[in-house]
């Protein structure tokens, strides 16, 4: 199933690689696109130092290269889930949501 996963951090980068682990095409996006062009060098996002992103992952920060999809995780912030919504192509949604605290 074609996925992409939106928000880059640590949880949203660890569905990817499940997702891609268990045969699925995948898409990590990121709102900071300069994020997005660190992982893609890299290869590694920075908080999960030391954990190899495969090559067939692929980064982006760019909302008109998710077309075709068939399920969009979301994995973000509600304040960048909301700004980035309507963005966004018509298919599946999942959206994974953590309790926020303010430290």
């Amino acid at each position: 199933m074609k996925t992409v996963v939106l928000g880059s951090g640590g949880w949203g980068t660890a569905l990817s690689l499940v997702l891609h682990r268990n045969g699925h095409p995948v898409t990590l996006w990121s709102h900071v696109p300069e994020k997005a062009a660190y992982m893609e060098r890299a290869r590694e996002n920075p908080r999960l130092e030391g954990v190899p992103l495969p090559p067939e992952l692929r980064l982006t920060a760019d909302m008109t290269l998710l077309h075709n999809i068939e399920l969009q995780i979301f994995a973000l912030k509600p304040d960048v889930m909301f700004k980035h919504l309507n963005e966004l192509p018509d298919s599946f949604y999942i959206f994974i949501v953590r309790e926020h605290h303010d430290r």
